[in-house]
């Protein structure tokens, strides 16, 4: 809610342009994963960066930064319903399971 709360702006575009719900919930989810990361298992000797990952560790990932890496989305942190890549997120996980568990609703 505070989201929509501080972006009423964004809110009147979609009251506005109809055809801009589905990217409305797409950037939703990206603002506000319901998932916020996941644990997963190393399965072999790796190296991220400088860190070194052995098997069997225990790594975060960490899908709400993701949503918001400034490489990928352009001023990730602001809440844009009209932003061109917004169904990229990874707040399933995965970009594809976002569009399967949607796709009835829109």
């Amino acid at each position: 809610m505070l989201l929509l709360t501080n972006n009423k702006e964004q809110i009147g575009l979609v009251q506005t342009d109809i055809s801009l719900l589905e990217n409305f919930v797409e950037e939703v989810l990206r603002m506000e994963s319901p998932t916020a990361g996941m644990w997963r298992v190393v399965t072999e000797d790796t190296k991220l960066r400088d860190v070194d990952l052995k098997a069997g560790s225990l790594v975060m990932l960490r899908f709400d930064a993701a949503n918001r890496d400034s490489i990928k989305f352009i001023e990730g942190e602001r809440f844009d319903v009209r932003r061109h890549n917004a169904s990229n997120h990874l707040s399933f996980g995965q970009y594809l399971l976002s569009h399967l568990l949607f796709l009835p609703i829109l």
